[in-house]
């Protein structure tokens, strides 16, 4: 509270300078600027914290909607799915309900963060424009520390903006995340220490003699900035990277999801917020957890884990194959067939044939890989999942 009553107060002093600047006018009209100046002070220093809240209001009514879906006990048809993976997977979802609370708290923290940077960022711009303006020249320039302020404000105006946009836009779709935010608030002290750091490199005539830049100029600087400027770094730590001679990046997280048929380049991103930034990690994630968080529907998000169920337990040749010749699509299709062949056992040939398409030596490796797959509890619970339909239900939130 101390920091806000300070920052009121100074916004205040310099507002009662601003009529200095402009000394020909009445007083009646100094007034009118004063109280212009002042309104318009408010409300582009609050619009931050106050959009800010009302996405987070928004957004904890739908996440709230969200946490009251549930799965009822899946019911299989010649015992696909034991009922010890059906339990379990109720169990899950169970537990997934109950942890919504707290994360919908995370994503509420950081939408605070963010909030809270963009107000302090624009209210400290204004602070200093407003205590500069008695010393704006008749050509419009301004000195190094107006220049910097100026730069650095446009930025975060526009980096605001930008960011804003994008939160409305998810909100329509009812999908927000902690880390949407938390990557907002990296990305926009970023852009305004890259604008600052701009700004005082591109003034380099302070304390000399002559013409300086105008106003206009610095505006331009810091959109600029906030346009490209995250782009323009990554191309340049590039080629300073081949310039030296230095390895090439590793390879970009999420880049093997493209294998997972019907996932785009907005569905790996959205994936990677929830921390899935590979096909290991999407098939052991918790599918309740990508659906209450997420706006994917629930049968997409198991067939993607049913297709990196696959690809983690055979690899992208042997999946390729199963494809190609078995026409199956993921694990749970494998495992139907593992259990309809393991009793009785398959015939020599057809085990042979087998072998040769999972790259198996011997018979007893194909019938410990039958085994193990009718077994697994994990493809068990992906299919308890698959079989079940979500449905609104009352569901009770953890006391805090």
């Amino acid at each position: 509270m101390g920091p806000a009553i300070l920052l009121v107060l100074v916004l205040l002093r310099s507002l009662y300078e601003l009529p200095l600047s402009f000394p020909r006018l009445a007083e009646r009209d100094q007034q009118y600027l004063l109280w212009l100046a002042a309104l318009a002070l408010a409300i582009g220093c609050a619009l931050p914290a106050a959009l800010m809240y009302w996405v987070q209001t928004r957004a904890s009514e739908s996440l709230k909607d969200r946490e009251r879906f549930q799965v009822p006990q899946a019911t299989s048809d010649g015992g696909d799915v034991p009922d010890q993976h059906a339990s379990e997977a109720k169990q899950l979802w169970k537990y997934e309900c109950d942890q919504m609370a707290r994360r919908n708290d995370n994503i509420a923290l950081q939408m605070n963060f963010y909030g809270l940077f963009a107000t302090l960022a624009v209210a400290l711009g204004a602070v200093l424009l407003l205590g500069r303006a008695p010393l704006l020249r008749y050509d419009g320039s301004l000195d190094a520390i107006g220049a910097v302020a100026l730069a650095a404000t446009t930025a975060a105006v526009i980096c605001f903006l930008g960011d804003a946009g994008q939160a409305v836009f998810r909100l329509a779709r009812r999908d927000v995340s902690a880390r949407m935010f938390a990557w907002a608030t990296r990305r926009f002290v970023i852009i305004v220490t890259r604008a600052i750091l701009l700004a005082v490199l591109l003034h380099v005539d302070i304390g000399a003699p002559g013409p300086r830049q105008p106003w206009y100029f610095w505006v331009l600087a810091g959109a600029s900035i906030a346009i490209v400027g995250e782009h323009a770094a990554t191309a340049v730590s590039e080629r300073i990277s081949r310039a030296f001679g230095l390895p090439p990046p590793a390879q970009a997280p999420g880049e093997d999801l493209r294998q997972i048929q019907g996932l785009n380049e907005q569905a790996i991103q959205r994936l990677q917020e929830e921390g899935v930034d590979s096909v290991e990690a999407l098939a052991f994630h918790s599918i309740p957890r990508l659906f209450l968080s997420t706006p994917f529907v629930l049968h997409q998000l198991c067939d993607w884990q049913d297709q990196a169920l696959l690809l983690a337990r055979v690899g992208p040749e042997v999946t390729k194959r199963c494809r190609d010749q078995l026409f199956v699509r993921g694990a749970t299709e494998l495992r139907r067939l593992a259990r309809a062949h393991v009793e009785p056992p398959m015939p020599a040939d057809q085990v042979e044939a087998l072998a040769r398409l999972l790259g198996l030596e011997s018979a007893f490796q194909v019938q410990s890989f039958l085994d193990q797959l009718a077994r697994d509890p994990l493809t068990g619970r992906l299919e308890a999942h698959r079989r079940a339909l979500p449905f609104k239900g009352q569901h009770t939130s953890p006391a805090r």
